[in-house]
């Protein structure tokens, strides 16, 4: 899973500013369906904060180019989580990568078993695969082998929290050839660390360099459905290893629907034509036999969650007793990131297959139809044809699907294997007529979005517009919804039209880039949203006040007015339009300041009276409300408008960042217009 990937200077900047480690837990939520535990992210934070200090502030200072590249990718599982971090440039046409594992371990030393290793941290002491074989098999197989194709890799292991002991034995008593392909660094050894990164450290044009990698991995940006999950690939990366050096092991590996083995399998059984061992694949449609798990070769099982505890635990006997490496994986359900446009995921809600109710469908990635009769069936391979039987009922009076649990496992599991989506056979009338229309009503949600955030370069729609769009109440309590969840419902309802427009023009371009490729410029994001924010300041804080001086005092409202509302400023005579009014302005419009000091007493007299008797909520105090304000005014003016205005380069997690001050977590201009009574 790649959770970031970005140029040396925005990884900098993200790491100095504290917006990293948000980010990557705001990457691994939708993948997952759930949050990084507090130690993940604790574990991110200091990880970070070490690469920020040995790349950018520790030894090479100066040498290092802030376009060098640094891409993340957290690799999960049954045995370990691993944080893969990679470092690259070009330099004399030559690309370079260091792929650094970093792992939090206490202390380790060798198994029993060869080519394991027993490490212990918080939870305690865990059996695993030693990790410099770890750290070459992934190597391998981003490269998919391909180690001569251009880049240079420089695989390392760095225990970051482990003290090298003179009685450590994992790098002295340890394969000279492994140790050599992938040394390891232990905690406190900044020059060692500073050795291996310096190759990849010291060109240009990271960016360059990912986005070969990238072509390398073969796994399409725009559609990671094509590509195998983590937990596949170390599963892949593993077998390989036993099947090049003809060696037993043995994987249990549990399958639950939807977790894509099929495609795992294919691939294993792919790769395994041109090596020596022996494989054996078991799927989870029948049980082993008993000659199936022996020392002549690799047995991988693929068992349901369903599978009795007494075989799997016999196996793990067999292979104790004869000294056979046996492993255990889970395979993870892909997420709506994973499932073509999350078509799956809002099927598997609608059908009541899962609670985690989906609403970005893209139907152009993903097909959804019912069929009208039964021979209705489609020529593309990976529509998935399906016959949702008379064990699924309708009830129209509970609104809700009737099966049982077994019946919605099938289901899901027949579901999972249309990759471009899925023809439904619906033999209950009642269910039929339900799915039909819940599909259309979710076609006509995300028909009505991507056609508003096409428009927001007018201030209406043309006519013929207007006449396409499904204007749907499905459409609109879908998009009310979003914003009641992001800004609050009764700030979104003061917005004008043209600054919802740019809101969600901002987001959804957002959206787009940051799935396609993180290493663009996302300062149009930023703009757009702060846009917004200027458009709804100017109608409150300059028109308002402008109507309010012209009603109280007529014809000589532009001699009461603060001359930054002015056009010649303080010779001005006229007032300017409120689209030339910056940010920046407000202070000496209000007479006020951000620490709620007093700058233009007359100002601040008239403003603070405005405030009172026309722009803020009954109850609240001017002096300390309006100073909130010119709080978030100044950071979203320096920090975003500013920044995306000029020539500086905004990143991922700085777009991401200014969404989430401005409109989502934070909604600072939800807040501000929550305060006022218009």
């Amino acid at each position: 899973m790649v959770l970031y990937e970005n140029t040396i200077r925005n990884f900098a900047d993200s790491v100095f500013h504290g917006r990293l480690t948000g980010f990557l837990a705001d990457e691994y939520e939708p993948a997952l369906g759930k949050q990084p535990d507090p130690l993940l992210k604790a574990q991110w934070k200091y990880m970070m904060r070490l690469i920020y200090e040995y790349t950018v502030t520790g030894g090479i200072i100066g040498g290092v180019d802030p376009s060098c590249g640094i891409r993340i990718d957290l690799c999960l599982s049954s045995l370990q989580t691993s944080t893969m971090i990679l470092l690259a440039s070009r330099k004399d046409g030559k690309e370079n990568v260091a792929v650094m594992e970093m792992l939090p371990w206490e202390s380790v030393r060798l198994s029993g078993e060869e080519d394991m290793v027993i490490y212990s941290d918080d939870t305690g002491e865990h059996e695993v695969i030693h990790p410099s074989y770890q750290i070459i098999e992934y190597t391998k197989y981003i490269s998919k082998g391909r180690l001569d194709e251009g880049i240079t890799f420089r695989p390392f292991v760095y225990l970051h929290e482990c003290e090298q002991l003179r009685e450590t034995d994992i790098e002295n008593n340890y394969k000279p050839e492994i140790i050599r392909l992938a040394p390891i660094v232990y905690a406190g050894d900044e020059e060692e660390f500073i050795s291996y990164t310096n190759d990849a450290l010291t060109g240009k044009d990271g960016s360059k360099v990912l986005r070969h990698l990238h072509q390398l991995e073969e796994m399409s940006i725009r559609d990671n459905t094509g590509g195998l999950f983590d937990d596949q690939k170390y599963i892949y990366a593993l077998t390989r290893r036993y099947l090049a050096t003809s060696r037993p092991a043995w994987f249990l590996i549990k399958n639950p629907p939807g977790s894509g083995a099929s495609r795992l399998i294919k691939d294993i059984e792919k790769m395994a034509v041109s090596l020596p061992g022996k494989l054996t694949v078991i799927e989870k449609d029948r049980e082993p036999a008993p000659g199936d798990f022996t020392k002549d070769g690799v047995t991988l099982w693929f068992y349901n969650e369903y599978e009795d505890k007494g075989s799997l635990e016999a196996v793990r006997q067999k292979g104790k007793n004869e000294r056979v490496p046996v492993h255990d994986f889970t395979l993870h359900v892909p997420s709506a990131k994973y499932e073509a446009g999350s078509g799956l995921g809002l099927l598997a809600s609608i059908l009541g297959l899962s609670k985690n109710h989906r609403t970005d469908w893209d139907p152009d990635l993903y097909r959804i139809s019912v069929a009208e009769n039964d021979t209705q069936k489609s020529a593309d391979p990976g529509v998935a044809t399906v016959t949702i039987d008379d064990r699924f009922t309708y009830d129209p009076e509970a609104d809700r699907i009737i099966a049982g649990q077994e019946d919605r496992r099938k289901l899901y599991q027949k579901l999972s294997a249309g990759k471009h989506g899925v023809i439904l056979h619906v033999k209950d009338h009642d269910l039929k007529e339900y799915l039909k229309r819940k599909v259309e009503e979710a076609r006509a949600k995300i028909g009505w979005i991507k056609e508003y955030a096409k428009s927001f370069t007018a201030s209406e729609l043309p006519e013929e517009k207007k006449g396409e769009l499904p204007d749907t109440d499905a459409a609109k309590k879908y998009y009310a919804s979003r914003l009641e969840k992001s800004m609050g419902a009764e700030a979104w309802a003061k917005m004008a039209e043209m600054s919802r427009k740019w809101i969600i023009s901002g987001v959804v371009a957002y959206s787009e880039m940051k799935d396609y490729d993180q290493l663009l410029d996302f300062s149009g994001v930023c703009i757009q949203i702060c846009k917004a924010a200027e458009s709804e300041l100017a109608v409150r804080l300059f028109s308002g006040f402008r109507d309010w001086l012209m009603a109280k005092y007529g014809s000589r409202a532009a001699e009461k007015a603060p001359y930054e509302m002015l056009e010649g400023k303080k010779n001005g005579t006229k007032f300017v339009e409120p689209e030339r009014i910056s940010l920046g302005q407000y202070e000496h419009i209000i007479g006020l300041d951000h620490k709620g000091r007093v700058i233009d007493d007359y100002a601040w007299r008239e403003f603070s009276s405005y405030a009172k008797e026309t722009l803020l909520n009954s109850g609240l105090d001017p002096a300390k409300t309006l100073s909130e304000h010119l709080t978030y005014i100044d950071k979203i003016r320096l920090e975003y408008r500013n920044q995306a205005a000029h020539t500086e380069s905004i990143d991922v997690t700085k777009a991401k960042s200014c969404i989430d001050y401005v409109v989502g977590s934070l909604h600072r201009l939800g807040v501000m217009l929550d305060d006022y009574k218009f």
